[in-house]
């Protein structure tokens, strides 16, 4: 699997609160927002195959 980011991701807040962005929408905070959900996700994924190497 491969994963591609930006810098953006760095000014990312993932807002539990308001996950759709339905109270209020800015498109770079939504952006940034996906770009580090997607870094997350890929890191969980990646967890198990970690943690079986150092085994």
């Amino acid at each position: 699997m491969v994963s591609v980011s930006s810098i953006v991701q760095r000014s990312g807040r993932i807002d539990f609160d308001d996950l759709r962005a339905e109270r209020s929408y800015l498109s770079s905070r939504s952006c940034a927002q996906t770009k580090l959900a997607c870094l997350i996700f890929a890191l969980e994924l990646q967890r198990p195959r970690m943690l079986r190497a150092l085994r």
